[in-house]
């Protein structure tokens, strides 16, 4: 114990310091007493860290699969949504109009920023066909 705590035990007064040697003697007790059970314990939980880490490797796998499946489809998932919106690459430069836009402004935008992430040269023609109309309308 350093002087302070010294001080302090001196101003409390005997019970307190009675208090302090009992914690003292049980914490010198218990990292005394490292038995054969502790080893059986901590062996134990070496193999609950061990198995905690294959599950999160495997759900790691797991959703980057997913990740990778939806992003090669370009579809949503959600068949709710107009068909406008669940429109592939291809389909959404087939229909794209003359002047680079597409049915609305708000159709315009996402199908440009579908088509912004694209790496087939036709898409970006077409991503630069919408841009500049949005551009050229002042929306953007």
């Amino acid at each position: 114990m350093n002087r302070d705590l010294e001080e302090t035990l001196n101003e409390l007064g005997p019970d307190y310091r009675a208090v302090v040697a009992r914690l003292r003697a049980g914490r010198e007790a218990a990292s005394g007493s490292r038995s054969s059970g502790d080893s059986r314990s901590s062996s134990r939980a070496a193999y609950l860290v061990a198995a905690s880490l294959l599950v999160l490797i495997g759900l790691t796998v797991v959703h980057l699969s997913q990740s990778q499946s939806q992003t090669t489809n370009h579809k949503p998932q959600t068949p709710s949504c107009p068909r406008e919106y669940r429109a592939t690459v291809a389909e959404m430069i087939a229909t794209q109009n003359p002047d680079g836009s597409w049915q609305n402004d708000f159709l315009t935008r996402r199908n440009a920023a579908a088509l912004k992430v694209c790496g087939d040269p036709a898409a970006q023609i077409a991503y630069k066909k919408a841009m500049r109309n949005l551009r050229a309308r002042g929306v953007l």
